[in-house]
């Protein structure tokens, strides 16, 4: 009964949040030669876990990273970042050492995560254009397609020979509440 208001028609919700701080980093993805696409998009999130993964000794699943996108500005592109935050209420302090010293520590990620894209077994193969041992996770099974070392070799290796032209952009204050 459309429009009534009848108590079987009336539907309730209940959302839990939770609000708490902790720290980000915005990573703006690089643009290739070949533009944006999902394939260098969800390649340099896999490249950029697997540099933390190497860099920090094992796990770090409670740095979570997610996409973001913004309009170009004046009609041009779309910008496409990749948002790294902690999941720790608060933050561990893995954020903060990621962009001290001029972000020595992102570069050191970075760069680690070229080495072992470089050196994997799989680079070896024709056929393969990754594997387990470097760039895919369980977790990422319905993105799997859209990964590639090659492609994240190459977004890499072009960012790491322009490195010292990284900038740091002005720090933003947000607050998010998340739904759980």
């Amino acid at each position: 009964a459309y429009g009534q208001n009848d108590s079987a028609a009336i539907v309730d919700c209940l959302y839990l949040y939770r609000e708490f701080s902790s720290e980000a980093v915005r990573i703006l993805v690089p643009y290739t030669q070949a533009g944006m696409s999902e394939t260098v998009l969800q390649s340099f999130m896999a490249a950029l876990q697997l540099g933390l993964k190497r860099h920090y000794g094992g796990r770090v699943d409670h740095l979570r990273i997610t996409t973001q996108k913004e309009p170009g500005e004046d009609g041009g592109p779309d910008r496409h970042y990749v948002l790294l935050y902690d999941s720790v209420p608060g933050g561990t302090g893995y954020l903060q050492q990621l962009l001290s010293e001029d972000a020595q520590t992102l570069t050191e990620v970075l760069k680690k995560a070229y080495d072992a894209l470089r050196t994997c077994s799989c680079a070896a193969s024709p056929d393969k254009d990754g594997c387990y041992r470097c760039l895919y996770q369980y977790r990422q099974a319905r993105v799997l397609p859209s990964i590639s070392r090659r492609e994240a070799e190459a977004l890499l290796g072009d960012l790491l020979k322009n490195i010292d032209r990284l900038e740091r952009l002005a720090k933003e204050v947000r607050r998010d509440v998340h739904k759980m």
